[in-house]
């Protein structure tokens, strides 16, 4: 990462996480920054949910999303608690800022991604330029 942290507001994506597979699928998450491991809630509830679920017509229903909990500066995301064989992704979004982040993944068939936001070189530019003409703003006054 340009700035050395996995920042704020970046998207957690899980997908597939069940027992389709015939075992039990399931991701542990644990983050740290420059102080150590992060011990306080550092995800936000799930944002964003799409996919085919087990309802009527496909659709998603709250038994279709895997367990989850936090605890000890860990989070789990476990499969073993959906019923059926839904194909579904869901996202949430960090409100801490990390320096690493490992995530452990026991079973092959669920997915993770990390989608996060990068500033474009323009815009850092922009920013750069604008900081500047406002302490020259300041200065004058």
């Amino acid at each position: 990462m340009p700035n050395g942290e996995l920042s704020i507001g970046t998207y957690f994506r899980f997908g597939d996480v069940d027992q389709g597979s015939g075992t039990s699928e399931s991701f542990t998450l644990t983050a740290y920054n420059s102080m150590g491991q992060i011990t306080t809630p550092w995800l936000d509830e799930p944002m964003w949910v799409s996919g085919t679920g087990t309802g009527t017509g496909n659709a998603i229903t709250p038994t279709n999303m895997p367990g989850w909990n936090y605890a000890a500066g860990v989070y789990t995301f476990d499969g073993s608690t959906v019923s059926g064989n839904p194909a579904i992704s869901f996202m949430l979004t960090n409100n801490t800022a990390m320096t690493q982040l490992v995530v452990t993944r026991p079973s092959e068939y669920a997915n993770f991604s990390l989608l996060a936001p990068i500033p474009e070189p323009g815009s850092i530019a922009m920013i750069t330029l604008g900081g500047m003409a406002m302490l020259k703003r300041k200065r004058r006054a």
